[in-house]
């Protein structure tokens, strides 16, 4: 004896394309009606719903993959054209896109450094002589500072007027300088006046 399901089916089969018809039309003329129905009933059951895309995505994956794959391959040439067209559409807008993204980058990489070097400016001033070092490959020894400036006679060596540390500006200068070969290390380094170092410049002591 056939079931119930068994008639619905055979119905269904038997008149599939008449109530697909009348399905489509109910949707059209009820499409804010269907989309709330379809929207309450998706948050009623989401758990059950994702479990169950999950599970069919795990029993076809290998054939979904594929599929998405043939897929790429076949619309590349269409999605390329596509890209390019659009890309020199908007290349002015990207472009200043681009521009602004690249000033606000570094402001904020300044601001990052500033506050990074006020908050310990003796350790970026190693760091940056290291650098110097290191791009110039000049030979790099440890440097022991607080040696440098207990050793200090209150004198620039290069002009020779009193220097005060604690209210002058001051450098660690290179007596022979880096582009001259002169290596970063205790012993080619003196204590002079920050401007006289500046006029020094890549002068040899």
């Amino acid at each position: 004896m056939a079931s119930s399901q068994d008639y619905t089916r055979a119905y269904y089969l038997a008149n599939k394309d008449a109530i697909k018809k009348r399905v489509r039309a109910y949707a059209a003329e009820n499409r804010a009606q269907v989309a709330a129905t379809q929207r309450v009933y998706r948050e009623a059951n989401a758990a059950r719903l994702l479990a169950n895309k999950r599970a069919y995505y795990e029993r076809n994956r290998e054939r979904i993959i594929a599929e998405q794959r043939a897929r790429d391959r076949q619309r590349r040439p269409e999605v390329l054209t596509y890209k390019r067209s659009w890309h020199a559409k908007h290349r002015d807008r990207l472009r200043a896109a681009k521009a602004a993204k690249y000033a606000e980058t570094q402001a904020q990489q300044s601001i990052k450094a500033r506050a990074k070097y006020l908050a310990n400016p003796e350790a970026a001033k190693v760091r940056s002589r290291r650098r110097r070092a290191t791009l110039s490959q000049a030979r790099i020894d440890k440097v022991d500072y607080v040696a440098l400036r207990a050793a200090f006679n209150g004198e620039c060596p290069i002009c020779r007027q009193a220097l005060d540390m604690r209210t002058d500006k001051y450098h660690f200068d290179h007596v022979v300088p880096l582009s001259k070969g002169g290596p970063h290390a205790q012993s080619n380094l003196r204590i002079t006046h920050a401007r006289c170092n500046l006029i020094k410049g890549t002068r040899a002591a």
